[in-house]
């Protein structure tokens, strides 16, 4: 057996309050036939969505209060899984690796797998899952436009060429575009990655020739613009240089250098002088301090001697005042007690009185003509103070008011003759600039001029592969009766057409009969073309009424009995398909007798109390 691919081998429908639905399917053909109404393509559209479709199966009064879609795929490998989504978080797909009945359990015990909707770098996808045991690495690269940019592979890519629903069977479209009018090119490299195995990772971009255009004449557009302001500068700064004379501006900035120069050593030399001067004034103000702190203390001592003085002059007076009371007693005036008057101031106490007032008035003499010295030595250092102070003021207004103006005035001319010859340099740069706009014009037209006007493709398809497949339907539709073998059937791989002609007759032309039958061959060709192969293909294909339509009135097929026999043949012939591949038909038709005991057959009466009613189990009422 083919150890790629998988089959679908259980879907579920549950809810904790709600009888379950379930549906088991096998290897090989599988058919689910019956009335109208009873769940057939509910099927498929709970399986599609488990696949992980985005859209959730449509609302079906009957699956009102289910929550939980199982579905059991069994891989050829061995292994088997279950994904689960829940209807009310459909964002999430879970899965086990084990059965169906299993789940719940392995939930519990935390073996289930969280699975994100889409693609992503950190997590696993479903997407990720499927393409592994459909046989893709996984790391495909597709072709998503006429550019030959690429994008990864994703199942969804895959999937609208193995699940077909009843309304895609009948379109008039290729089945390799199946509705889409928007990735026409991905579909294309998804089908050419079916048929050969090769993807598109090889393809280097090119430059689509409607974009490449409108870039170059963007740059024209751009490069024009670019020289007009080029042209407008460069007249704005002749205009400027035309003013400011003739005389060149390197002349006059050397000329206002040399002014510059000078008074920058003016500047210095006045400023060292009053640094000087600074100096000078702190030495004196230092040294007049010092004498006014002297002159203050010798005019205290002087006022000490004087008090010194004044006292012994006192004393004196005093002892002439005691000689004249004769030698009487008195009492003192104050305290009482009694003064002897005998009791004279003697000679000696009179010397050193005398010696005392010589001594004073010696230091006063001599103190006076210190103070009156430094009282003059302060007058002088104040005359050069304030002549050192007029210097300071001096070199001070000439430093402010004449050398930094006139300093000023030079930096201000040396900028504008600075800018004057920027301009100049400027004009020279703009007009380089112009000759390599023009240069880079002339380039872009010659670019332009070779643009070609490429016809519209979706990808080049392998001959051989194609061949093959070509076979593979050829081959299925004579064993359907449909064809007899000697018709020539093409496949046509221009832009929008992507599909087969017999007798150069295209599917399209046909009614909807014939196009569903046509469709049906080209997808079931397709799996067994990558079967035979040992291409990457989940090897699973679901059909939604592939024979329902095919009953009109067509010229080619008017003989009722041909039709009933291609419909024969069409269920006879996947009945002995190897059990590799499983095709599961959603089908109003009943397949013949003999066939219903090859494959695995449901049929659904749509009456309760007739066989299986539907997919979804009735309501059970409670007997009065």
């Amino acid at each position: 057996m083919n150890k790629s691919g998988f089959y679908i081998s259980k879907l579920v429908l549950q809810d904790a309050s709600k009888t379950e639905a379930s549906i088991d399917f096998a290897p090989g053909c599988n058919v689910v036939s019956g009335a109208s109404d009873t769940g057939k393509t509910f099927i498929l559209q709970c399986i599609d969505y488990l696949l992980g479709a985005g859209t959730p199966p449509k609302t079906i009064s009957e699956a009102y209060g289910y929550r939980y879609l199982f579905l059991e795929l069994k891989v050829h490998s061995g292994a088997t899984y279950t994904l689960m989504r829940d209807l009310n978080e459909p964002e999430k797909t879970y899965m086990t690796d084990g059965i169906v009945d299993d789940f719940w359990d392995l939930h519990e015990k935390s073996n289930v797998e969280v699975l994100t909707s889409k693609k992503s770098k950190n997590a696993t996808s479903v997407s990720d899952i499927l393409l592994r045991i459909s046989g893709f690495k996984g790391t495909e690269l597709i072709r998503k436009d006429s550019e030959n940019k690429k994008k990864g592979l994703s199942f969804r890519d895959v999937v609208h060429l193995t699940v077909i629903d009843e309304k895609e069977i009948i379109t008039e479209k290729s089945p390799v575009f199946n509705e889409s009018v928007t990735d026409e090119t991905a579909k294309a490299a998804v089908f050419q990655l079916l048929i050969s195995g090769e993807d598109s990772s090889e393809l280097l971009e090119v430059a689509d020739p409607k974009t490449t255009k409108q870039k170059l004449n963007a740059q024209l557009q751009l490069i024009d613009d670019m020289s007009k302001e080029l042209a407008h500068k460069i007249s704005l700064h002749i205009k400027e240089a035309e003013t400011a004379g003739n005389i060149s501006a390197e002349e006059e900035i050397a000329k206002i250098n040399e002014q510059y120069v000078e008074i920058e050593k003016a500047l210095a030399s006045k400023r060292e002088e009053r640094q000087v001067v600074s100096g000078n004034l702190d030495l004196l103000r230092q040294e007049i301090a010092s004498l006014n702190e002297l002159i203050s203390r010798f005019v205290l001592l002087k006022s000490q001697y004087q008090s010194d003085l004044d006292r012994l002059e006192f004393l004196g007076e005093g002892e002439h005042l005691y000689s004249q009371l004769n030698n009487a007693s008195c009492e003192c005036p104050l305290c009482g007690s009694v003064i002897n008057m005998k009791e004279n101031i003697g000679n000696e106490s009179r010397s050193a009185i005398q010696a005392e007032v010589k001594k004073i008035t010696h230091n006063l003499r001599e103190l006076v003509v210190t103070l009156d010295a430094n009282i003059e030595q302060k007058r002088q250092l104040v005359e050069r103070e304030n002549a050192e102070a007029q210097k300071y003021r001096s070199c001070e207004d000439e430093i402010t008011r004449k050398l930094q103006p006139f300093k000023s005035s030079i930096q201000v001319e040396l900028q504008k003759l600075v800018a004057r010859q920027k301009k100049m340099l400027d004009i020279n740069t703009f007009r380089r600039q112009l000759a390599d706009f023009a240069e880079k014009r002339k380039w872009v037209e010659a670019e332009l001029g070779q643009v070609k006007k490429v016809k519209g493709s979706t990808g080049l398809i392998d001959k051989k592969s194609l061949g093959g497949f070509v076979e593979s339907v050829k081959s299925l539709l004579t064993q359907w009766s449909f064809l007899s073998g000697n018709e020539e059937i093409d496949f046509d791989t221009k832009t929008r057409v992507f599909d087969f002609s017999i007798d150069g007759v295209y599917r399209s032309s046909h009614g909807k009969g014939v196009r569903a039958l046509l469709y049906s061959a080209f997808i079931l060709g397709l799996m067994n073309h990558c079967h035979k192969n040992n291409l990457p293909h989940p090897l699973v294909v679901l059909l939604d009424t592939p024979l329902n339509s095919f009953k009109e009135k067509d010229p080619k097929f008017s003989d009722e009995e041909k039709i009933s026999r291609i419909k024969s043949s069409f269920f006879e012939t996947l009945s002995t398909w190897s059990k590799d591949m499983q095709i599961i038909i959603f089908e109003n038709i009943v397949p013949p007798t003999d066939v219903q005991g090859e494959i695995k057959y449901h049929y659904f009466s749509g009456q309760v109390g007739v066989g299986r009613a539907a997919f979804i189990p009735p309501e059970k009422t409670e007997e009065k």
